[in-house]
């Protein structure tokens, strides 16, 4: 069984950019595009730059740190989570709920 995919092209920086993907994330792809280009724009206006390539690096390395960020605030989250959960586990099966 195949999946279905469709072909859209979003713009990043001016430059088109052709991808294939399930259609429910097409969605996603078009406010990665607004959220990229308006990063874009404001990156532009706080530094000078050659060559557009320049700023989509500096835009890359923003969300990239951004994103391990979350990563590491959930991993953090979840270690404290899971002996919490467990504690509530045992205290529902005492009392035989389920």
């Amino acid at each position: 069984m195949t999946e279905e995919k469709i072909t859209i092209t979003i713009r990043v920086a001016q430059q088109p950019i052709e991808l294939t993907i399930k259609p429910e994330w097409e969605y996603i792809y078009r406010d990665v595009e607004k959220t990229i280009n308006k990063s874009f724009q404001e990156f532009a206006k706080k530094w000078q730059y050659r060559d557009p390539h320049d700023l989509l690096a500096k835009i890359l390395v923003h969300y990239v740190t951004l994103w391990r960020e979350n990563e590491e605030r959930l991993s953090e989250m979840e270690e404290e989570l899971i002996p919490k959960m467990q504690e509530m586990k045992m205290l529902a099966d005492e009392l035989n709920i389920e």
